[in-house]
């Protein structure tokens, strides 16, 4: 009874481990559809922009304190 009890354990911890392993293969092959692939890159692209024109913002704001501090000189 117990060799059938560890049978039984160990052939649904194999269905269960399968599964698992195809839920997250299916994950990573939609990850990498193009179109998928696109959105990351158009995500990133807009963040990018983003950090660049407040970078860019406060660059012009920390010259124009520099010009009027040199300026009052």
């Amino acid at each position: 009874m117990s060799r059938i009890r560890w049978i039984a354990v160990g052939a649904t911890a194999g269905v269960w481990v399968t599964l698992k392993a195809q839920e997250e293969l299916k994950k990573r092959i939609e990850r990498s559809k193009p179109e998928q692939l696109l959105i990351k890159v158009q995500n990133r692209a807009e963040s990018l922009k983003e950090s660049l024109v407040s970078a860019t913002i406060e660059g012009i704001a920390s010259a124009r304190v520099e010009l009027d501090r040199h300026k009052d000189d």
